[in-house]
């Protein structure tokens, strides 16, 4: 059963070390070149991966809901990649303190 606590943790982790990845990158970019220009979260899925983003654009408009690409995940890919990353890779890592059940009250049992 621990394990099963310890693999979202793992995968939040990893997704923060990813978006600190790209918030590095955008900073290199921005000393390379003089100004600050983010990396879209679809420009990041695109350089990784360009054959699964030109799949999941038709699957998700046709078997699902067109609606949720356009306005919904076209808006996200709009936003840093780092941004994309880090809110899911915090809520994965420090969801458990977020969510606890059954922690102690301070005054002891409510009655």
């Amino acid at each position: 059963m621990r394990y099963l606590r310890l693999v979202p943790r793992l995968l939040g982790w990893l997704l923060m070390i990813g978006a600190v990845v790209m918030l590095a990158r955008e900073a290199w970019g921005w000393w390379a070149h003089g100004a600050w220009t983010f990396i879209p979260a679809g420009k990041l899925w695109f350089e990784l991966h360009q054959d699964s983003l030109q799949l999941v654009q038709p699957a998700i408009e046709r078997h699902l809901w067109p609606f949720l690409w356009n306005p919904l995940l076209f808006s996200l890919l709009q936003v840093p990649a780092w941004v994309v990353l880090a809110v899911p890779g915090l809520l994965l890592a420090f969801g458990h303190l977020l969510f606890r059940r059954g922690h102690r009250r301070m005054f002891g049992p409510r009655r």
